[in-house]
């Protein structure tokens, strides 16, 4: 899978977005050209109103510059100092890579394919009304995995409703139903042990020879996303009842990690 970094900066700061995929890149980018004053990216809100400058750059396989990002800052705390047209920032404001150290550390300027002549707001809805651009819409599950299911050979097993149920997830989310991509992907979770040969979910997690951060992320599946579906399913009507949010059902890269092992299993 693709991963991306990007530097954008507005009137109040100037931040990086490190490592993110392809559906996450989609919200940062359709947050900028509709003009969003802010996006939320795993439970953080980064602040785009006024944004006066976006690059976006495509990581070299396997290359996590957050992890790098963390090293330097670890260094500098220790007293080392680094190139400084490859880091911005301070202690107490924080530190970013810069536009040199991206160059330098083989990443791949993208801007121009993903943003191109569009500006900061240019495409606000009823500009999109007007003009018939279709909006970009973020994904729960990217849409390259998709893909790759779509792709497996049926012999054996029939990825119809697998699909079927992704694809439901993916539409829920873009209209904010929550409560839907919490069912759906419980459903999801209970569909799919006989590609592990397993006859429970469960069975999967503790069975299933998965890496050891695979492994990690796919439990959560079992033990957090299922308590939370669990208790949306039986929760009964009361004098003040709190609606589920965004954040509860942010198992993008846990769902990612699942399907990625079934696409090898049966590729």
């Amino acid at each position: 899978m693709d991963i991306y970094s990007l530097i954008l900066s507005n009137s109040m700061s100037k931040y990086n977005v490190l490592d993110v995929d392809s559906s996450e890149l989609e919200l940062i980018v359709n947050a900028y050209k509709s003009g969003r004053e802010s996006f939320t990216l795993n439970g953080e809100k980064k602040l785009l109103k006024g944004c006066s400058y976006i690059k976006i750059y495509k990581n070299p396989e396997g290359v996590s510059y957050d992890r790098y990002l963390k090293g330097i800052v670890a260094a500098i705390k220790n007293g080392q100092s680094f190139t400084s047209r490859y880091v911005e920032g301070s202690i107490h404001f924080g530190f970013k890579l810069t536009k040199d150290f991206f160059i330098e550390h083989s990443a791949i300027d993208i801007t121009k394919d993903i943003i191109g002549s569009v500006g900061y707001g240019d495409l606000k809805e009823e500009k999109i009304a007007m003009a018939g651009v279709e909006v970009v819409h973020a994904s729960y599950v990217d849409k390259s995995i998709i893909e790759e299911i779509r792709k497996l050979p049926t012999v054996t097993f029939d990825f119809s409703k697998l699909l079927a149920l992704l694809n439901e997830i993916n539409e829920n989310y873009n209209n904010k139903n929550y409560y839907s991509v919490a069912f759906l992907l419980r459903s999801t979770l209970d569909h799919v042990p006989p590609l592990f040969a397993k006859n429970t979910f469960a069975e999967v997690c503790n069975q299933h020879p998965f890496g050891k951060s695979d492994k990690n992320l796919v439990l959560r599946l079992q033990n957090l996303s299922r308590d939370i579906s669990d208790r949306e399913l039986h929760t009964i009507i009361a004098k003040k009842v709190p609606l589920i949010t965004e954040t509860e059902i942010d198992f993008k890269h846990s769902l990612a990690a699942l399907l990625k092992e079934i696409v090898r299993l049966h590729h």
